[in-house]
C-alpha cells in the first residue's frame, strides 16, 4: 500500500504565530497518539521565512486523511486557524519510500 502525504504551507499573520503553534502542537501530538492511520505528522520552520510554517504529514490513506479531519483535535486547529487569519497551501504527495 502506498502512503498518502500532504505538505502544507501556512502564512501567519505578525504577532499570532504562539497562538498558531500551540494549536498546530496540539493537533501533532494527538494525531500520532490517537490516529492509528496517520504515519507521520511533523511541524517545520523554515530558518528564512520568520511568519511561516510547514505540516508535513503521512496517512495510511485517504480514509485515513479524512477521519483525520473529523477529529476532537484537528477541529481545535482549525478553529484557531481561522480566527487568526492564517493562509494556506497544500500539496498532495505520495509517499514513495517507506
Amino acid at each position: 500500500m502506498t502512503a498518502l502525504a500532504i505538505l502544507v504551507k501556512f502564512t501567519i499573520p505578525d504577532g499570532a504565530m504562539d497562538k498558531f503553534m500551540e494549536a498546530a502542537h496540539h493537533d501533532a501530538k494527538h494525531s500520532m497518539q490517537d490516529e492509528p492511520g496517520c504515519q507521520q505528522f511533523r511541524i517545520l520552520v523554515p530558518d528564512d521565512e520568520p511568519n511561516c510554517v510547514y505540516f508535513f504529514e503521512v496517512y495510511d490513506d485517504q480514509a485515513a486523511l479524512d477521519e483525520h479531519r473529523k477529529q476532537p483535535h484537528y477541529a481545535v486547529y482549525s478553529k484557531v486557524a481561522e480566527e487568526i487569519g492564517v493562509t494556506r497551501e497544500r500539496v498532495g504527495l505520495t509517499l514513495m519510500n517507506p
